[in-house]
């Protein structure tokens, strides 16, 4: 097995999400993030150098992105139908935020990625504050994502073969449709 082939089964073996197991849901239900690996397996295919500081910065952001839909989602399941009441947070920001940066801060890509997911919370902070109205269709969109779909994604992701746009187009979508 090769170094990229070693290092995409590390990745596959830590980005496990079991959102709804046992009708329960907790942050411990997302990829641990204390076990990053500390560098991502770029593909052949990335579209630029693989071995490159860039690579792995736009793998970074890819990954948050993945990682805050399924913080989005899971927060979006856990007892409290609605991330938002008469224009206040609940508390679901900070606690998104909170358990979102445990990343160990000595990885190469940590603030890449938590610049990513922090971006990410504020669009839909956004999306939530000036057009309320359209919350339910991201909400839809975010139902319709299981598992194994952050799984896929997730893989993409860290081989920087993801969408670095994944979150702000379905928030785009939600405020067209």
């Amino acid at each position: 097995m090769n170094a990229q082939a070693a290092s995409l089964e590390q990745w596959r073996e830590v980005l496990v999400f079991s959102i709804g197991a046992d009708d329960s849901w907790h942050f411990s239900q997302l990829p641990d993030a204390r076990q990053f690996p500390q560098r991502f397996p770029i593909a052949p295919e990335f579209d630029g150098v693989q071995s490159s500081d860039d690579a792995q910065r736009i793998a970074a952001g890819m990954l948050s992105g993945v990682i805050c839909i399924a913080a989005l989602k899971l927060h979006r399941h856990d007892g409290d139908p609605e991330w938002m009441a008469d224009g206040e947070t609940s508390g679901w920001l900070d606690l998104i935020v909170h358990n979102l940066r445990t990343i160990d801060r000595t990885l190469p890509y940590a603030s890449d990625f938590s610049m990513g997911y922090l971006w990410g919370l504020g669009a839909v902070l956004d999306l939530a504050m000036l057009t309320p109205e359209r919350l339910p269709v991201l909400l839809d969109r975010l139902d319709a994502i299981g598992n194994e779909d952050l799984h896929r994604m997730a893989i993409a992701a860290v081989q920087g073969l993801g969408d670095e746009n994944i979150l702000p187009d379905m928030i785009a979508a939600a405020v067209v449709e």
